[in-house]
């Protein structure tokens, strides 16, 4: 098997209530319209992977279209000790919001369906063991690698923050005057170092 890399990224998550003609307008529309409006996804959001051929050899039966079988990609990758880039800065999926009337029990059927649990059991039973909190580097737009570290670590505190901070002081901070903006920023300085 090639040790070259694997690459992946976030998804957009955008509303899209009427079909695009491609062929006249439609991706300007898609461009201007939309995807400006859309919302990144969550870690978990895995919808794009690039890796040799060669790879992947001996996929187990993981169910496609269901939970778990992307973060079983980044989890066997990351078994091997193979660097996985998440190239989100330079590419992003675009997802279609959607329900989940096509699977069985919905979306709730997708993510702890049958076929969703016996997923979850061969990628190993813990849930988002391996997620885009878990790549070992990024894509830069200057088309630079960049090496990731604490990026799991760094959304822990986030995490935190939003919790233990920013939610039950919301109503005093909008007395005082604190805006988002001023948040965001405090919230940033907390991220790992670039390098």
């Amino acid at each position: 098997m090639t040790r070259s890399l694997r690459s992946t990224c976030n998804c957009l998550n955008i509303e899209l209530t009427e079909a695009l003609d491609f062929v006249v307008s439609g991706e300007m529309r898609l461009r201007r319209e939309i995807l400006p409006y859309g919302t990144p996804g969550n870690p978990t959001s895995i919808d794009v992977f690039v890796f040799p051929p060669d790879c992947y050899q001996q996929v187990p039966p993981l169910a496609i279209g269901r939970a778990w079988f992307d973060q079983w990609l980044i989890k066997d990758a990351r078994r091997q000790r193979i660097p996985v880039v998440d190239m989100t800065q330079v590419t992003r999926a675009i997802h279609q919001n959607h329900d989940y009337g096509h699977i069985e029990g919905g979306q709730l059927g997708a993510y702890w369906g049958e076929e969703a649990r016996r997923s979850l059991e061969i990628y190993g039973g813990v849930p988002h063991a391996f997620t885009l909190l878990d790549v070992t580097h990024e894509l830069l737009p200057s088309g630079r690698i960049r090496r990731v570290r604490f990026r799991r670590e760094a959304a822990a505190v986030q995490d935190w923050l939003w919790k233990v901070v920013i939610q039950p002081t919301s109503g005093l901070r909008g007395k005082l005057g604190l805006r988002r903006e001023i948040l965001r920023r405090l919230v940033e300085k907390v991220k790992p170092t670039k390098h």
